[in-house]
């Protein structure tokens, strides 16, 4: 079977995708892929790279170098092999892809596991499939020391592998077989002895005892004449042996006595497929044989996922590591049949173990007690099937070590590992592959191949359970039916095709039903309301809501529901249940419980998920504020516990908005449509700082349908500010104005003022992004004068906070730090309105741009400590990129550095950064550090917002890319870009990116001694600076103009513009300040 992805060492180093060779470029770039492979899974630091591949001549740009070449690898490997940065190097994973130096070692172990068994073909066999890897020359014709130090390693393992494959050849009789290979490795190694010692026993054995005596002969000669000495004692004890014809040298060829140890092991299944990672646990548990008692585990899971299969499987495997036998019961602790009394178990095993029936104690601890004695001096395999209880399994347990246990239960019997210390391994459902491996085995693999979709919808429909997907294979089989055609029988609820003909047990439904009915009354009343979650996990309140349970009552019958395996909890503490299970739940619901009641629990439960979303909404900052629709009922309200604070409500709304959604489109559907757009309408502000825009514009999508299909104009309001939002933050302008004006309209018509300033806020942003300042402008101060006439504080400060960054952008510096200022103050009625991080983040900005850093750091210090406390690590990202880059521009490099580090952190953990954003910082710290690669991470910047970025976003990150050509002596290219900033910005009124493009035309107009150009253009830089009252660049332009003038000759002229530059980067703060500054404008190219 062809592997997905191999990653080979052992030959030509290459990597090969689905038997296609990926071009891994140069042979140094291959060295670097080859040294990161040998280090698989580990970070290599890059001196270490940089050492193996160029021994002691690194190249200068050695760092620059290496990641280059790892960017490259990057582009060409894509998924198929992992390459990582880590603090200080880079970590090749090669993920589910095999990595032959791995597989050659996987392949020994076993060998040598089967050697130690004396299973002598089946270990030679292993070693043959350890050296079939092997392709050539390892690492071939890579350059360095330490490659070739690794050849040469891996070329001797090679050799061992080879000596070992031969002599387990020979001990299992192939001596014929290895002849003719073994002359040819003796001439190629002539003074190794062990192959010496080979060929003579091959030729032996094959009846060529004449040349068997005269290779030793020839060995013997060789050794004196090569190496001056006599052959081993080993080799001439062989020459004796061979003289006398010693009986030892025969290969062994007698029968194996018949055994008479029990064998009591199911036939194992030949269509097992998969379960990788628990035969892995199952494996260990050899390693606990030399414990003080015996190695035991429990393999638990809902019925119908394949436990005993996996049991046997793995005991089948095994066997031969017991060679006092193995035990196996079917304890029937699940099913119609009474469960088997554990002393009628133990009496079975004895009489197994060789105790005649009279011996058998008639009471069941001593039997108990003899089990344990007759088991104390074995070494054997227990196989426990289908237990109840571990009351029924421990009086089976042996006593002492060397037996290993395994235990199979659709209970969790936690008991066993807590005062038994036994290994508890859950088992889930297969992966998406195992399954289709499970249906190619069962139906073969060219069936599954001509119908790949079909046999992907098989096994999603199956819900990957094992016993569902052999039920469907054999119905196929036994009718003739194409997996489509099986696929259509199974859709909507597949639990009653889910049989076989003729055998009531072979059913997945009375699988789950023999686990319901061992249910008490509460817990079966959980199990079947736990079937009518909308979502696909759920928490203990929505149990306690549907039940009328108490929340304690709900948390113990819900764990008593996951020790059954008919619930699964997950690592954040919610709950789901798998699909057929939820099937078999329903099923339960409609038989048991009156239609009205399933109706009342259904409202019930969509009741308090309104509630509790819009008692979110009361306690999130952000946005404009909870909508309050005019002259609509809505529904009858729910009491609900008020969240703590923001973190809470945040943390609840993430776990629960893809039930949300599922609720929202169900009710656009259904006899409530109302409840979709009062959910939406609650989740603005949680959309302004969390969720996705997919989820947003899906919300909003549901939410019109519902209120398109009874006319509820209040309903389509919501639902096109929703979707103009979520348009928005996509990207989509231009379906964001649409949506925006459309909800204008309606709310004009609705006199709805609150709906209407939201709309005219929308429309800001929409036309602050396209570069429109002024109109966005305009939309801000109407919505804030909107809102403020109608009561509404909250969207007035989120309008006024958009209007503070739309003046900011245009260069308003002055007004845009009073609105933040305002937002901040508790004096003004629109203070306190919207997190405060969110304004202190903002003001930073703007104080940063103003020039007042330690302000700016203050108020960015306190924004992150605020929301670090509210788990808000989205807002934090953005701020500590603020900070850091305001200590670069006082020349706090360390500090900026550490703050970097604190943003690496934050995406390690998951956390989605504006990624244009961070790669400007790094740019401007590697601009700062006079680094050439500032140039690729500001054009990459580029490329993440030239699509969907705002125009002021464009504007940075081009006046970036613009400044490193500069500071790289690229005049042309640094003139051209910074030319297509200033064409953005002057037509936009961005005024501080105008004056920044022209301070860069003006040195480079300086440099190119273009003396007239260079003043003019610097004195329209100046101008522009000095409008938007930003002192870092009015002292930038200063510079440039100084050394004009001084060029010209007007020397007074150039010491005045030179002093006053100097008097602002004093203030700005003294030289650290300056030099970074300076550094980051290129301006000490200049001279």
């Amino acid at each position: 079977m062809r592997l997905p992805v191999v990653v080979r060492l052992l030959g030509p180093v290459r990597v090969e995708r689905h038997g296609e060779a990926v071009d891994l470029g140069p042979s140094r770039q291959r060295a670097v892929f080859a040294v990161l492979a040998l280090h698989a899974n580990r970070p290599v630091p890059t001196e270490r790279v940089l050492d193996a591949v160029w021994d002691d001549t690194p190249p200068r740009t050695g760092q620059a170098v290496v990641h280059s070449y790892v960017h490259r690898l990057r582009k060409v490997l894509g998924d198929s092999v992992g390459l990582h940065r880590t603090s200080d190097g880079y970590l090749l994973d090669p993920g589910a892809g095999a990595l032959d130096v791995w597989a050659v070692e996987r392949a020994a172990s076993a060998a040598r596991e089967a050697r130690e068994a004396g299973n002598w073909s089946a270990a030679a066999d292993g070693f043959a499939d350890a050296l079939r890897w092997w392709q050539g020359e390892p690492l071939d014709g890579l350059p360095g020391m330490f490659l070739a130090a690794q050849r040469s390693v891996l070329a001797e393992r090679r050799w061992d592998l080879l000596e070992q494959r031969i002599e387990c050849d020979l001990r299992s009789g192939r001596h014929r077989d290895v002849l003719a290979e073994l002359t040819g490795l003796v001439a190629q190694r002539p003074l190794q002895e062990n192959l010496r010692a080979h060929l003579i026993l091959a030729l032996y054995r094959c009846g060529r005892v004449a040349d068997a005596l005269s290779a030793y002969d020839d060995a013997r000669r060789t050794l004196v004449d090569e190496l001056g000495t006599e052959p081993s004692p080993p080799l001439r004890a062989l020459h004796e042996q061979v003289l006398r014809a010693d009986p030892a040298l025969d290969p062994l060829g007698r029968a194996r006595p018949l055994r008479t140890e029990p064998a009591h092991l199911p036939a194992d299944l030949p269509s097992f497929t998969g379960r990788l990672a628990q035969l892995a646990v199952l494996d260990k548990l050899l390693e606990r044989r030399a414990w003080a008692g015996p190695a035991i585990c429990v393999v638990g899971g809902v019925g119908g996922v394949g436990k005993t299969a996996l049991a046997v499987h793995w005991a089948q495997r095994v066997r031969d590591q017991f060679p006092d036998g193995q035990l196996y019961v079917d304890l029937r602790g699940h099913g119609e049949l009474a469960p088997v009394d554990p002393a009628d178990a133990a009496a079975g095993f004895l009489r197994a173990l060789g105790v005649a029936d009279r011996d058998v104690p008639l009471d069941g601890d001593e039997r108990s007690v003899l089990l344990r004695s007759l088991l104390a001096a074995r070494r054997l395999l227990m196989v426990l099937d289908n237990a109840r209880s571990a009351q029924q399994v421990r009086p089976l347990l042996p006593g002492s070590s060397g037996c290993v246990v395994l235990v199979t239960s659709r209970a969790e019997l936690a008991g066993l590992a807590g005062l038994n210390d036994a290994v508890l391994v859950r088992l889930d459902v297969l992966g998406d592959g195992e399954g289709r491996d499970l249906l190619a085995r069962l139906l073969g693999a060219d069936r599954v191949a001509a119908e790949p979709g079909a046999a992907a919808e098989l096994v999603a429909v199956c819900d990957r359970l094992p016993l569902a997907l052999r039920i469907a294979a054999t119905n196929v089989a036994a009718q003739g039916l194409t997996l489509a055609d099986a696929v259509a029988e199974l859709r909507g609820n597949p639990l009653p095709a889910l049989r076989l003909p003729g055998d009531d047990g072979a059913a997945v439904h009375a699988t789950f039903a023999v686990s319901y009915d061992a249910l008490n009354r509460v817990d079966r009343l959980v199990y079947r309301r736990a079937g009518m979650m909308p979502g696909a996990d759920f928490d203990v309140s929505a149990i306690a809501v549907v039940t009328g349970l108490t929340p304690a009552a709900s948390r113990a019958s819900v764990r008593r529901l996951v020790a059954a395996h008919l619930l699964e909890r997950r690592d954040d503490g919610r709950f789901r249940m798998h699909d057929l299970v939820r099937f078999h739940a329903l099923s339960c619901a409609a038989a048991e419980d009156a239609e009205p009641v399933r109706d009342a629990a259904q409202r019930q439960l969509i009741g308090w998920y309104l509630a509790k979303t819009t008692a979110a909404a009361a306690v999130i900052p952000y946005g404009a504020g909870l909508l309050t629709p005019p002259g609509h009922a809505g529904l009858p309200a729910y009491q609900v516990q008020p969240f703590r604070d923001t973190a809470e409500a945040l943390d609840w709304l993430n776990a629960e908005c893809p039930t949300l959604l599922m609720i929202v489109r169900a009710a656009a559907d259904g006899d409530t449509p109302a409840v979709a757009w009062l959910i939406t309408n609650a989740l603005r502000g949680y959309f302004s700082t969390r969720g996705t825009r997919t989820e947003q514009v899906a919300f909003g999508a549901a939410a019109l349908a519902a209120a398109d299909r009874t006319d509820d104009l209040v309903g389509q309001c919501v639902a096109h500010l929703m979707l103009a939002g979520g348009h928005w933050r996509a990207g989509g302008r231009d379906r964001a104005k649409n949506h925006s004006r459309t909800a204008q309209r309606l709310a004009e018509r609705l006199d709805w003022p609150h709906a209407m300033a939201i709309s005219l806020n929308q429309q800001g942003l929409v036309h602050t992004d396209d570069g429109e300042l002024a109109a966005g402008l305009d939309f801000y101060r109407r919505s804030i004068e909107v809102n403020l006439l109608a009561g509404q504080a909250k969207a007035a400060a989120s309008a006024l906070n958009n209007l503070g960054t739309a003046l900011k952008d245009s260069g308003e510096l002055t007004e845009s730090e009073r609105c933040y200022r305002t937002l901040l103050s508790d004096d003004s009625p629109l203070g306190g309105h919207i997190a405060r991080p969110l304004a202190l983040g903002n003001l930073g900005d703007v104080l940063w741009l103003l020039g007042r850093y330690a302000e700016s750091e203050r108020c960015l210090r306190e924004a992150i400590r605020i929301s670090r406390a509210d788990h808000q690590h989205l807002a934090e990202g953005a701020l500590l990129l603020y900070l850091a880059r305001t200590q670069a521009s006082t020349g706090d490099k360390a500090g900026a550095a550490s703050t970097m580090s604190a943003v690496q952190a934050l995406r390690d953990d998951g956390v989605a950064v504006d990624d244009a954003l961070r790669l400007n910082v790094i740019g401007m710290l590697l601009l700062i550090d006079g680094s050439p690669a500032a140039a690729a991470h500001y054009r990459a910047g580029l490329d993440a917002v030239i699509t969907d970025g705002t125009c002021y976003d464009i504007g940075e990150a081009l006046i970036g890319l613009a400044r490193s050509h500069y500071a790289r002596g690229e005049d042309t290219r640094a003139h051209d870009v910074a030319t297509h900033a200033y064409a953005i910005a002057r037509d936009t009124g961005m005024q501080v990116i105008a004056g920044q493009a022209q301070a860069v035309r003006a040195g480079v107009h300086l440099r190119r001694g273009e003396l007239t150009e260079a003043q003019s253009i610097g004195d329209c830089a100046l101008r522009w600076f000095h409008r938007a009252g930003h002192p870092a660049g009015r002292a930038r332009a200063l510079t440039v103009l100084a050394r004009v003038r001084h060029r010209l000759g007007d020397m007074p002229a150039a010491d005045a513009a030179g002093q006053e530059a100097t008097d602002l980067y004093g203030e700005l703060g003294g030289p650290a300040c300056r030099r970074a500054l300076t550094m980051l404008d290129g301006a000490s190219c200049c001279r």
